[in-house]
């Protein structure tokens, strides 16, 4: 498929899956307006044409906060798409896409303009958002309730990627994060 939308620059992020049929691509996004253009293709019609929609945070979140799309991830558990832009990141319902985001700004300790959401990743159950800065620094969000909150200190020089997972222990679901540095170096983490 070529890009029914402009192109998002100067970044381009990779597609993602919000449900099992339903392919998710950013499009042209407008700083001053606080708007990010998405194209969403249905892949479960015989001909999919896309829907494009033009998805907005709230008039608070600033300019410089905004900035740029710099990448994107989706929970199909909880049909919810984020998208991480220069100093935070907007959750949208994608039975909703016409409302405003959730906006989740960083903490307060990464507000300098070397810390640029670099990584993002939902746990399998929808329930938690793991963000990365370029600074390395990590934080993991619990997104299940109507406001979402940072569910620990974040964690310092943890690495700029980050993927979160579940698995079972002793009968118990658990949550997990495995963080990478640019150098190779991986850490696991239980959250």
């Amino acid at each position: 498929f070529n890009s029914p939308t402009p192109v998002n620059a100067p970044v381009y992020v990779t597609p993602v899956f919000a449900s099992p049929d339903l392919l998710v691509m950013l499009g042209e996004g407008i700083r001053q307006r606080r708007r990010q253009d998405v194209a969403l293709l249905d892949l479960s019609r015989s001909v999919s044409q896309p829907v494009i929609k033009s998805l907005v945070v709230s008039p608070q979140v600033g300019e410089h906060e905004f900035g740029t799309a710099r990448t994107m991830a989706a929970s199909p558990a909880t049909k919810t798409i984020a998208v991480g832009f220069n100093r935070g990141v907007a959750l949208w319902q994608v039975d909703a896409l016409d409302k405003p985001a959730t906006w989740i700004p960083h903490p307060q300790e990464w507000r300098e303009a070397l810390h640029i959401t670099q990584s993002l990743s939902f746990s399998p159950d929808g329930k938690y958002l793991a963000i990365s800065v370029s600074k390395g620094h990590v934080g993991v969000w619990d997104v299940s309730k109507e406001e979402p909150s940072l569910i620990d200190k974040p964690y310092p020089d943890a690495g700029s990627h980050v993927a979160l997972f579940q698995g079972s222990e002793l009968g118990t679901e658990r949550t997990y994060m495995v963080t990478a540095k640019g150098n190779g170096e991986t850490s696991l983490w239980d959250i």
